[in-house]
C-alpha cells in the first residue's frame, strides 16, 4: 500500500508541472489543499493560493510556450522532490522586463508536501539568474582570466 501512495503522491506533482504549462490554474487549484502554502525563492512570506495563482498566469503570459519536463522525482512519506527543467520563449512582461522573444530553459528543484491526496505545501529553487540573462536582464560577466588557468 505504500507504494502505491508514494506513487499517487508523485503522480498529484507531474499533473501539478503538467497543468502549469497549460496555465491552467483552475485544475491546479483542484490539486491544492484548502490552506494550500507556497514558499517562493526571494520572498519572506509564503503564498496562499490566490498569490501563487497570480504568479502562475504572470509566468505563462510571460511565456506563454512554457513547457516543464519532469527529470526526476523521488517520494517519502508525505514529500515528493521533483527535478525539473523548463523552457520557453519570453513572450510577454516578465518582472517588469519587456519581451525579448529570447528562448530560455532552466532547472530547478520542487518540494511538494501532499496530505490526503492534495498538495498542501510547496517549496521550489530554480536557476532564476540564468533565465534573467537569458532574456537580456543580467549582463554576462566577462571572463577576466585572472583566474582561468
Amino acid at each position: 500500500m505504500e507504494n502505491q501512495t508514494l506513487e499517487s503522491n508523485k503522480k498529484i506533482v507531474r499533473q501539478f508541472f503538467e497543468y502549469f504549462s497549460k496555465g491552467d490554474v483552475t485544475q491546479i487549484e483542484n490539486l491544492w489543499g484548502p490552506d494550500y502554502k507556497f514558499h517562493y525563492p526571494g520572498r519572506t512570506n509564503t503564498l496562499g493560493k490566490k498569490e501563487s495563482q497570480d504568479l502562475i498566469r504572470q509566468y505563462h503570459s510571460a511565456f506563454p510556450d512554457m513547457k516543464f519536463t519532469i527529470e526526476d522525482q523521488i517520494a517519502e512519506g508525505e514529500m515528493v522532490v521533483t527535478r525539473i527543467s523548463v523552457s520557453g520563449t519570453h513572450k510577454g512582461d516578465f518582472m517588469g522586463i519587456v519581451p525579448s522573444n529570447k528562448k530560455i530553459s532552466a532547472t530547478g528543484i520542487a518540494s511538494h508536501k501532499i496530505q490526503n491526496n492534495k498538495i498542501v505545501e510547496e517549496w521550489t529553487e530554480f536557476d532564476m539568474l540564468g533565465i534573467m540573462k537569458q532574456i537580456g536582464a543580467v549582463p554576462e560577466m566577462a571572463a577576466t582570466g585572472k583566474n582561468n588557468k
